[in-house]
C-alpha cells in the first residue's frame, strides 16, 4: 500500500519541480478584464537562433496579455488574448506588441504585419517581427570633457532596420583621464 501511495507522490513532486525550474520571470504586469477580448494569433519571427522570448500585447500603456511563443511545425507561434473590462472605452484603440528576451533581459518593440485595433470578440492573424541588432558602427563624435551624450543617434545598426533594446540607452561620458595630453612629456631638443 505504501508503494502505491509513494509513486503518485513522487510524480507530483517531480511535476512541481519541473514547473518551478521553467517558470519565466516576466517584467510585464498584465491588467484588464476577462469578459471581452481581441485575440491575436501571430507568427513570431526573429533573426536570432537561440533566444527565449515572452511576447506582450499593450492597449495604451497597459500590458493586457503575455505569452511565450511555441514552436509549431518549425515556426514560432504565439496566441495573445487581449482582454478588456470596458469594451466601449477600448474599442478602436491600437494594440501594440513588445518582446522580452529572458536570456539577455532586453526588451524590444515588435513590428506587426498589420495594424491591430481592439474590436471586442474578434480574432486577427498577424506576423510579429523582431530584427535584433547583429552589429553596430559608431559615427564620429565631438564632445567636451565632462559631457555625457546619448549615442543612439550616432549608431548605425546592422542589419538595416534592426531594433535596439528599449530598456538600454548607450551612453558615454568623457572624463579628463580619457583625454591624452597634447603636450610632450619631455622637452624637445633641437640642434
Amino acid at each position: 500500500m505504501k508503494k502505491i501511495l509513494l509513486l503518485p507522490l513522487l510524480l507530483l513532486v517531480s511535476i512541481v519541480t519541473w514547473a518551478a525550474h521553467f517558470t519565466v520571470v516576466s517584467p510585464y504586469d498584465t491588467q484588464g478584464g476577462e469578459l471581452t477580448a481581441t485575440v491575436a494569433v501571430a507568427e513570431f519571427v526573429t533573426n536570432e537562433s537561440n533566444a527565449s522570448y515572452e511576447v506582450a500585447a499593450f492597449v495604451g500603456d497597459e500590458c493586457r496579455a503575455v505569452a511565450v511563443p511555441e514552436n509549431v511545425q518549425g515556426k514560432w507561434r504565439v496566441t495573445l488574448r487581449v482582454p478588456s473590462a470596458d469594451t466601449e472605452a477600448d474599442n478602436g484603440k491600437a494594440i501594440t506588441f513588445k518582446a522580452y528576451n529572458t536570456v539577455t533581459t532586453c526588451e524590444y518593440d515588435l513590428t506587426s504585419s498589420t495594424a491591430v485595433t481592439f474590436t471586442g470578440d474578434n480574432t486577427v492573424n498577424i506576423t510579429l517581427t523582431l530584427t535584433a541588432v547583429t552589429g553596430l558602427t559608431l559615427s564620429d563624435i565631438s564632445m567636451n570633457v565632462d559631457e555625457s551624450i546619448d549615442l543612439t543617434s550616432k549608431l548605425t545598426v546592422e542589419p538595416t532596420g534592426a531594433s535596439l533594446p528599449l530598456n538600454m540607452t548607450p551612453t558615454w561620458r568623457l572624463s579628463p583621464s580619457d583625454v591624452p595630453s597634447l603636450l610632450p612629456t619631455a622637452p624637445i631638443l633641437s640642434r
